[in-house]
C-alpha cells in the first residue's frame, strides 16, 4: 500500500495522466482497505491508509499552490470545452473517431486490445479481488485520457494523434500485470490436478 500510494504521488507531479492515476489508486486502496476493515471490524488499518493516502497528496498540494500564488495557467478546463462550440456527443464522437483512427492503422496496439480483452473475459472469469483491482485501474486511467481530450486546449485531431501513442502504451504494464495475474489461479488449481 505504502509504495503503490507513492509512486502514485511521484506520478501525480511527474505528468499531467499521473493526476488521475494518483486519484484512481487512492480511491482504490482507501475502498479495499475499508472492505477489509467491515470484515475484520477493525478501523486501524483503514486510518492508517487515509494517513498515508493524504500524506501522497502533499507534493500535488504545494504544486497546486506554488501554480496559485505565481498565476501560473491550467492547461485544462472546462472553458476549452465551452470554447470548442461542440457539444458534448459531438466532442466524445470525435475523439472517439480520432482513437479508431489511430489504432486501426497501428497493428502493434491490435495486440494490446486483444490482450486488454482476454484480461477482462478471465477477470470475469476468475473473479479475483486482485485482478478486479487491476481492471479497474486500467478502465479508470483510459476513462481519465478521454476526460483530458474533451478538456483540451488543443486542436482535438493533432492533440489525440500526437499522444494517443504514449497513453496506450503506459497501459501495456498493467495489462501484462492483469494477464499474469489471472494465470496464478488457473496455475494453482492445475497444480492440485495433478497432484
Amino acid at each position: 500500500t505504502i509504495l503503490a500510494l507513492f509512486f502514485a504521488s511521484m506520478a501525480g507531479v511527474t505528468k499531467n495522466e499521473g493526476l488521475p492515476f494518483l486519484v484512481i489508486i487512492l480511491v482504490l486502496v482507501v475502498a479495499r482497505q475499508f472492505m477489509i476493515s467491515l470484515e475484520e471490524k477493525r478501523l486501524t488499518h483503514l486510518l492508517i491508509t487515509c494517513t498515508i493516502g493524504l500524506l501522497a497528496l502533499i507534493p500535488e498540494i504545494a504544486w497546486a499552490t506554488y501554480r496559485l500564488v505565481h498565476h501560473i495557467p491550467v492547461d485544462f478546463s472546462i472553458n476549452n470545452f465551452a470554447d470548442s462550440n461542440m457539444t458534448l456527443r459531438h466532442r466524445l464522437g470525435e475523439i472517439r473517431r480520432y482513437m479508431w483512427a489511430y489504432i486501426s492503422t497501428n497493428p502493434a496496439f491490435h495486440w494490446e486490445g486483444w490482450a486488454y480483452i482476454v484480461g477482462g473475459i478471465s477477470t470475469l472469469w476468475i473473479r479475483s479481488k486482485d485482478s478486479l483491482f487491476i481492471f479497474l485501474i486500467i478502465n479508470g486511467l483510459f476513462a481519465s485520457y478521454v476526460v483530458s481530450y474533451v478538456f483540451s486546449p488543443y486542436e482535438l485531431g493533432f492533440h489525440v494523434l500526437s499522444s494517443f501513442e504514449r497513453l496506450l502504451t503506459q497501459l501495456v504494464p498493467l495489462i501484462v500485470l492483469l494477464l499474469g495475474v489471472n494465470l496464478i489461479p488457473h496455475r494453482s488449481n492445475q497444480g492440485k490436478r495433478s497432484d
